[in-house]
């Protein structure tokens, strides 16, 4: 199922693990934040934490694809209050959100249409 490729740039730490179904089956499902169901894009969480094993991702890499949520394109990139505009661990804390557990709970049920929805309607 992963995949892994090289670095994309030789500082990257260690090559990142790409797993095409999972991203694919993350734009399925609802936004984290707006519940949206159109435009979703897979969100890629960038900081580290310890409490889930996840190293902080460097500016010339990206994490691995099991650290991806679901978000609508306004909130991931475009709209003035976008994850992309923001300091990361602050934009999700304002939210209330450990998007690290909603992650891994995402990647353990990768495929299951039914169980990713409930992980994401659980937050509403």
């Amino acid at each position: 199922m992963a995949q892994i490729t090289p670095p994309d740039r030789p500082r990257q730490r260690s090559p990142r693990i790409r797993t095409p179904k999972h991203l694919i089956w993350i734009r399925t499902l609802p936004c984290l934040i707006s519940g949206r169901e159109i435009g979703i894009e897979a969100a890629h969480v960038r900081y580290g934490d310890p409490r889930h094993n996840k190293r902080p991702t460097g500016m010339a890499e990206r994490p691995d694809d099991r650290w991806a949520v679901p978000l609508c394109h306004q909130i991931h990139r475009t709209g003035p209050g976008a994850q992309h505009r923001a300091n990361e661990r602050v934009w999700w804390a304002s939210r209330m959100i450990d998007p690290l557990a909603i992650a891994a709970a995402l990647w353990n049920a990768s495929g299951d249409d039914e169980i990713g929805r409930l992980i994401i309607w659980r937050r509403f």
